[in-house]
């Protein structure tokens, strides 16, 4: 070979960066950037435990639990300076009662000369027949022979003792009620996969093809989701005829008492106290709930237990079978699978976090309508511009027995 043919090049060679230049006239593959989505971990956790309904109507009414117990935690009243024959209570629990029934009075404190009354139901009135939402029921009081006891309503509670039936008679009747009912709404959600000839001949994306189009646009459309069934309030309003609605949220569905400040409590001690005496108050029997948080609270519950395993630690089947990384933090009240939520990174969210109780809490579809992708045929023989599918779904939130879920806010050290 001659001199200078070292640097002889055969025809229409172009070099490596002609090679690149040439591809990216096609694909534009190395200027193509993928910004993966945050992922809905309150959805897939209902999800993996397949707690969805299929409804039939788009406003459904859903049966709320109604709060049954043992102890009725608030008198709202006794006649004649507490020791009358009159109580008045709470509604919700009052129209538990029937004749007959035998009830006990139970000091909130008990020491060993603790005197406990025993008084027998002679009637149940009407509900708001009371004082403040509350039902009269009549009694015959002393019924073990200790002596009217002058109730005092901060110091003692009503405790149901059953009704002891006498022999040969029958049994106490069923009690005739309207269950409570709740109304919410499937709300319709719609992602679009396409391409138009903007982003086509974009120096930036790349023609991407519609799998990967319709794994971040899900991947998105899950975390909207996500929002709407934490931050959702119930709404329905008409556009141009239509009916367009909104579901419910679990913030928006959880009563005032259940919202509750963490201030000062991020503690061992105190933060079991809380789950004592708030998160466990009511709920499932297994005493197991989901604390769904930010990573701000996150993190405040890593600092308290970094060195203690035994109460906190990584949930190595849950994760493997969620997947996401779930830590379980156990105390004698019950346990917590603290999850953190992708989507309240940025929001107010941050710092706060909810906890659920999974065995009153679903999502619903409307029939025919649960998350899918359909194909868009009004516009098929359109080249450019076209709208290529619909991600779709009609969805609602679906949460019974509203006092076993609370909401955490304002979580701080103690002082």
């Amino acid at each position: 070979m001659a001199a200078g043919d070292a640097f002889y090049q055969p025809r229409n060679y172009e070099g490596t960066e002609g090679i690149f230049s040439t591809r990216r006239k096609h694909d534009l593959s190395d200027k193509m950037i993928f910004e993966d989505r945050t992922t809905a971990a309150f959805l897939n956790v209902l999800s993996r435990n397949l707690t969805k309904q299929m409804v039939k109507d788009p406003e459904p009414k859903i049966l709320n639990y109604v709060p049954e117990s043992n102890v009725f935690g608030t008198l709202m009243n006794a006649s004649a300076a507490g020791t009358g024959t009159r109580f008045d209570i709470a509604d919700a629990y009052a129209q538990q009662l029937q004749v007959g029934d035998d009830l006990l009075v139970v000091a909130k404190t008990m020491i060993n000369t603790t005197v406990i009354e025993r008084v027998t139901v002679t009637a149940v009135g009407t509900v708001g027949g009371g004082n403040d939402a509350s039902t009269q029921v009549t009694v015959a009081r002393d019924q073990n022979g200790v002596g009217a006891i002058n109730i005092v309503n901060a110091n003692f509670d009503i405790v149901w003792a059953g009704n002891s039936v006498a022999e040969g008679e029958a049994g106490g009747y069923p009690i005739g009620k309207e269950p409570g009912s709740l109304t919410n709404y499937t709300q319709t959600f719609e992602k679009t996969i396409g391409e138009t000839r903007t982003r086509k001949n974009t120096d930036i994306y790349a023609k991407m093809d519609l799998a990967k189009q319709a794994k971040l646009k899900r991947e998105l459309l899950m975390e909207e989701i996500e929002l709407a069934f934490f931050l959702g309030s119930l709404d329905k309003e008409t556009v141009s005829g239509k009916t367009k609605r909104w579901t419910r949220g679990v913030l928006e569905s959880i009563p005032a008492d259940n919202k509750q400040s963490l201030a000062n409590l991020m503690s061992p001690y105190l933060l079991a106290k809380f789950a004592e005496e708030h998160a466990f108050a009511q709920g499932n029997k297994r005493n197991v709930k989901w604390w769904f948080v930010g990573g701000g609270l996150q993190t405040l519950i890593d600092g308290i237990f970094y060195n203690d395993s035994q109460i906190y630690k990584t949930n190595m089947d849950l994760s493997k079978y969620y997947g996401y990384r779930i830590k379980t933090l156990s105390f004698g009240a019950g346990d917590f699978n603290v999850v953190k939520c992708p989507a309240f990174r940025g929001t107010g969210l941050y710092s706060n976090g909810f906890i659920i109780d999974m065995d009153y809490v679903a999502y619903m579809y409307l029939q025919n309508s649960d998350l899918q992708i359909v194909p868009n045929t009004e516009s098929a023989s359109a080249k450019w511009n076209r709208t290529e599918w619909k991600l779709f779904g009609e969805l609602g939130l679906m949460m019974t027995f509203l006092n076993s879920h609370l909401f955490t806010y304002g979580a701080t050290f103690p002082e």
